[in-house]
Formats: structure tokens, C-alpha cells, sequence
């Protein structure tokens, strides 16, 4: 099956000649012996070109000979999804993958699947504020989906509570709830988020304020909606219901 993360570079195959998709397979097959480190014999086209290098470099430049003959092959991506999510790879090789993620997608018009591809190589990383400055780096390149550019702030978000960096959190959810409230459901993650922030601190009058606010901005789905139940409108007026219950406080839009 193919998700809506590849069908962007899926796309590409309409422009990948069959002798393009042969030459990338053989590399890919190579690259897949040397992973599974078994010899690989015959890899380059002639003996006076340089051989690939050993270990995961070496599995990465296959890759990458492969990729750039067919941007849309599944196996090769992969191959690099597995080896750039390695903890013990190293910064420059990082950067430098994500510069070739990014190029690639980007010719192909595939945000989903560059945010599906950088999602496990930033989870890998062990400091939290380099994690936040790459996500940052993929959001530039985000331009056209409202629930990626959700999904990576929310993501932001959680980087910024783990830090105790609760305002930078809270702008975080804030920046979603302004931007795509009506455009995607991961917006009422943020919702709650920002609500969860409020409440943590003991402000529930100003989390009362935002319900309220929210409730006024969010669109409240039709009466024939088979949807309506699963409404990001249902979903704040449920939430604010509970907090209202909870707290005792007054919400706009609830009377």
C-alpha cells in the first residue's frame, strides 16, 4: 500500500526511464548486501572508479547513486530512513542527508513524506534544542500543508515543556490555533496543549479566555455532517464543557 507520504514521489515515476529503475535496483541490491554485510563484487562500472566506502557510509552512498536515478524508489529510501535514524551517525552525515532529503522532496513536491523521513533521524538526536532548530529547518521547507507545519509545531511544543520552557510552548500551540484551526484536526492538539499549559499554572481564567476565543473561531460542522461528532467544534466545546465543569469557571460561548 502507499500512504500519503509517497504519493508525492511516487509521482516521479512517470519521469524514471525503465533503464533508470534497472540501474537504481542494482545499486539498491548493493547496498542491501553491504547492510546485511555480505560482500558485494563488481559494484562500480569500471575498476578505475573509486569504490564505494565500507559500513553505513558506504550503504548511504549506494543509496544515494540510486536515488539520484530514481527519486521514487521505496526500497531506497528505506534503506536510508533505517540508516539515518542511527544514533551513532555522525552530525555531518546528518546534515548532509538532510540537505539531500530536503532537494529531492522538494523537486518531487513531497512534504509529506520529507516530514516522514526526518521524523525518526531528529527523534534520534539527544538534545532536545537541536532537535527544536531542525524542525525549524524543515518548517522553511513546508509551505503548502497546514497539518505538517501543526503536526511540526505541536511537535515543538513538547520539545519546549520537556525544557520547561512553558511560554515557548504555549506559542507554539498558539501559533497552530491562529493558523489552521479549520484546516486540519492535528490543531486541536493543540487546543488542548495550550490548555494543559494554562491549567499547569494555575491560570484558568486565562485558559477560560482561550476557550472562549476558540469556540468563537472554530466552524461548527453542519446538521447532515456524518462528521459532526468528530468535529474539531465538538472537540473544544467538549473540552471547554470539562474545564468549565472542573474549575468553575465561566466560558464565552457555552451559555
Amino acid at each position: 500500500n502507499i500512504g500519503d507520504d509517497e504519493l508525492g514521489l511516487t509521482g516521479r515515476l512517470a519521469n524514471v526511464s525503465r533503464d533508470q529503475r534497472f540501474e537504481a535496483a542494482a545499486w539498491l541490491d548493493a547496498a542491501e548486501l553491504l547492510q546485511n554485510r555480505v560482500p558485494a563484487v563488481d559494484i562500480g562500472q569500471s575498476k578505475s572508479r573509486t569504490e564505494p566506502r565500507v559500513g553505513l557510509a558506504g550503504v548511504l552512498e549506494l543509496a544515494e547513486r540510486a536515488l539520484r536515478m530514481n527519486p521514487a524508489d521505496r526500497r531506497g529510501w528505506a534503506i536510508v530512513r533505517t540508516a539515518v535514524s542511527d544514533p551513532l551517525m555522525p552530525m555531518a552525515d546528518r546534515t548532509r542527508w538532510a540537505q539531500i532529503i530536503m532537494r529531492l522532496c522538494e523537486e518531487a513536491g513531497a512534504e509529506h513524506f520529507m516530514v516522514s523521513m526526518f521524523e525518526p533521524m531528529i527523534e534520534s538526536v539527544e538534545d532536545p534544542r537541536a532537535r527544536i532548530e531542525t524542525w525549524d529547518r524543515v518548517l522553511s521547507q513546508v509551505r503548502t500543508k497546514k497539518d505538517l507545519r501543526a503536526r511540526i509545531r505541536i511537535t515543538q511544543a513538547k520539545e519546549y515543556k520537556r525544557l520547561d520552557e512553558t511560554n515557548r510552548a504555549f506559542t507554539a500551540y498558539q501559533d497552530v490555533i491562529d493558523s489552521s484551526l479549520n484546516d486540519t484536526r492535528e490543531s486541536r492538539h493543540a487546543v488542548a496543549g495550550a490548555v494543559g499549559v494554562l491549567e499547569e499554572a494555575g491560570k484558568h481564567s486565562e485558559a477560560a479566555r482561550l476557550l472562549g476565543r476558540v469556540l468563537a473561531m472554530v466552524e461548527r460542522p453542519g446538521l447532515a455532517s456524518q462528521f459532526s461528532s468528530s468535529s474539531n467544534y465538538n472537540f473544544v466545546r467538549d473540552l471547554a464543557v470539562s474545564y468549565r465543569m472542573e474549575h468553575k469557571v465561566r466560558i464565552v460561548g457555552l451559555e
